[in-house]
């Protein structure tokens, strides 16, 4: 009996090569209220950046700046969707492992990328080739991100940076900690799959 492995969610392989405009370090320093440049600030923002992207794409699986991910299903089933969106170019390279524990790449003849853009979904032609019940025997690996992503997201992150900013003391002893603000999640419930168009 082999074991399976969780199907995990795609994973970037590098950093975004270039952030969205709605997004620049310019846009957090506004949205922090920052007038002028100062070192620690920039890296601070851009962090809070980061992790507030990451936050907004695992809840809405919509990629907000392009980059390489690397994604490993557990196994190939007919219609394979891809949980993260948009598809960059239907830049989508297939590989198993075979018998001996290589990579093999399957040919793009074998099977084709449906609606890239909001529902991502990978169909095999006549079947998938057999992973030799290795867990971790499929590797798929493509582009995705939007180079101008909706402003409701943009608009998500920058809240929540903005948010994260005010209230980056650990200890509030004024007065109670500030919540999120309920917009950010009315933002994010109408960016999640197939309620935004």
């Amino acid at each position: 009996m082999t074991r399976q492995l969780p199907v995990a969610r795609p994973t970037r392989t590098a950093p975004p090569t270039q952030w969205p405009a709605a997004l620049s370090l310019d846009a957090l320093k506004r949205q922090a209220g920052i007038a002028q440049s100062i070192d620690y600030h920039d890296a601070y923002l851009e962090s809070l950046r980061e992790a507030a992207v990451d936050l907004v794409e695992h809840a809405t699986g919509r990629i907000l700046a392009p980059g390489p991910f690397v994604w490993y299903p557990g196994e190939l089933t007919s219609a394979l969707p891809i949980p993260v969106r948009p598809i960059v170019n239907n830049s989508v390279q297939v590989e198993v492992r075979n018998e001996s524990g290589n990579w093999e790449i399957v040919s793009t003849n074998q099977y084709v990328l449906l609606e890239p853009q909001e529902s991502p979904t990978l169909y095999a032609y006549d079947g998938w080739p057999i992973t030799d019940g290795h867990p971790d025997g499929v590797r798929i690996s493509f582009t995705a991100g939007d180079t101008s992503p909706p402003a409701r997201a943009t608009q998500a992150v920058l809240m929540l940076v903005g948010h994260w900013f005010a209230q980056r003391d650990p200890i509030q002893v004024t007065s109670a900690p500030q919540a999120v603000p309920a917009a950010f999640d009315l933002l994010l419930s109408s960016l999640r799959r197939g309620t935004y168009p």
